[in-house]
């Protein structure tokens, strides 16, 4: 859990201020509320897959194995799948991620701005 939570504390906070940096002023407000957004359903869809499959993992395994040993054989299958699967889901949205859309409306003057 210290080593989860090394990782993923300073990547979370380090994410925010990459995304606030990479856009245009005006566009903070939109691109942290959607960094928000899909990390709480990524965080949803995440956490009840990696539930389904450390359940399943434990009804084959405790009744061959013993309960302490399913839990440990649950968590060596769901950490190192659900790490890469995660790795993989970021690394295809980095390289979807459209180039030069924002730059382009950030050149626009709207009613809003002023």
């Amino acid at each position: 859990m210290a080593l989860i939570g090394l990782g993923m504390g300073p990547m979370l906070s380090g994410l925010t201020v990459a995304i606030q940096y990479s856009v245009p002023p005006r566009f903070i407000g939109t691109a942290s509320a959607n960094l928000t957004f899909f990390r709480q359903v990524g965080g949803s869809v995440a956490l009840a897959v990696a539930g389904t499959v450390y359940a399943l993992v434990i009804r084959e395994e405790a009744p061959v194995h013993g309960l302490g040993a399913a839990h440990a054989a649950a968590t060596a299958t769901v950490v190192p799948w659900l790490a890469v699967g995660g790795a993989l889901i970021a690394l295809a949205a980095l390289a979807l991620l459209p180039g030069g859309r924002i730059r382009a409306l950030a050149g626009r003057r709207s009613g809003v701005d002023g």
